[in-house]
């Protein structure tokens, strides 16, 4: 895998774990409604909000771990295009690793 690709997985997989630390905020601050529901007027509701919390928590804590392996990583390495094939190489490259032409 070159170093490109490998930035552009890291940046793919910050995103997700973005994605998915907001997806259980969300599910936290619906379940706090929930509880908030449920001890006022039925158990059933705070049932309901228990397990949200529960499964809000865990995706939270999973969208920071993906998030911070995504930037833990990035280490912004800089590309030059190949003239010939326009394959995205690293910046020292002497050669192509794609088509072999001189950087």
């Amino acid at each position: 895998m070159t170093d490109y690709e490998h930035q552009k997985m890291n940046k793919k997989m910050e995103k997700r774990g973005n994605f998915i630390l907001w997806v259980g905020l969300f599910l936290v601050v619906v379940a706090i409604v929930f509880l908030i529901i449920g001890f006022t007027s039925s158990i059933t509701y705070a049932i309901i909000g228990a397990f949200a919390l529960v499964i809000g928590t865990t995706a939270a804590i999973y969208g920071l771990q993906q998030k911070k392996k995504g930037k833990g990583t990035n280490i912004g390495i800089v590309t030059v295009k190949c003239r010939k094939c326009g394959y995205l190489e690293r910046a020292g490259a002497e050669f192509c690793s794609k088509c072999g032409e001189a950087m």
